[in-house]
């Protein structure tokens, strides 16, 4: 009698396989909220916290924003006249604005000065010792508990006590023109930036010095002074006799 055990010993593979699909679900779903639940923390703690402390830093280290302290004392610089450029004399007076009731303070060439009282008005004049060559003269406010101000705006002031080179080519002393001769050229090499004068009459070198103008000149002896100023005020005059027969 031939017995049929299929039915009892054989596998049944879809509800083993249904399991494992829902088992492997299940697991995917609880990774899934664990990602996007460990996300949300990262993002919120981004946000909240790590955000605010870089911003903090970035303005620390590039000091956009400062946050002033409390009670501090702003003072305002002086404010100097601008003085002039260059010089040929040793002292200068230098002028300015300060705040009444405070210190201005002048500063020549990184050397700290006397201490100016201003005037009612926040004027005052002071004189100092210039060196040759270049002068950087600056000023800060000091108030009576030693607070300072930022140094002010910086001018350049230059000593030059040597008077410019001045050669005179034309006319020679004593040189003489025929009667038909109403004008002369009179030439010569001076240094940049110089004001010629010939008896007074004023014109400018070219940019390396050198100059060329004519002269009116009447009969007999013709006294004639050609001077060099440079910008500090050093001059220098050469003379010069023309005579017109």
């Amino acid at each position: 009698m031939n017995q049929d055990f299929s039915a009892n010993t054989m596998p049944k593979p879809e509800r083993v396989s249904s399991r494992l699909i829902k088992k492997e679900r299940s697991k995917l779903l609880k990774q899934t909220i664990w990602f996007v639940g460990g996300g949300l923390v990262l993002v919120i703690g981004f946000i909240f916290f790590i955000l605010p402390n870089f911003i903090r830093l970035v303005n620390g280290v590039l000091d956009t924003n400062p946050i002033p302290e409390e009670n501090a004392v702003i003072i305002q610089p002086p404010e100097l006249v601008a003085p002039v450029t260059a010089t040929y004399s040793a002292q200068l007076t230098v002028k300015g604005v300060g705040t009444f009731g405070m210190k201005s303070v002048l500063v020549v060439n990184g050397t700290q000065g006397s201490e100016i009282t201003p005037e009612a008005d926040g004027s005052f004049s002071s004189p100092i010792e210039l060196s040759e060559g270049e002068n950087s003269i600056t000023a800060f406010t000091k108030d009576d508990t030693g607070h300072e101000s930022k140094i002010g705006r910086s001018y350049t002031v230059i000593l030059d006590t040597q008077a410019p080179p001045l050669e005179v080519t034309e006319p020679q002393d004593n040189q003489e023109y025929e009667s038909k001769q109403s004008t002369i050229t009179v030439a010569g090499k001076s240094e940049p930036n110089t004001k010629i004068y010939v008896n007074d009459r004023f014109f400018l070198p070219r940019a390396d010095g050198s100059f060329s103008t004519t002269f009116s000149i009447n009969q007999g002896d013709n006294p004639l002074k050609i001077k060099a100023v440079d910008q500090a005020g050093n001059q220098v005059e050469v003379s010069r006799t023309v005579k017109r027969k």
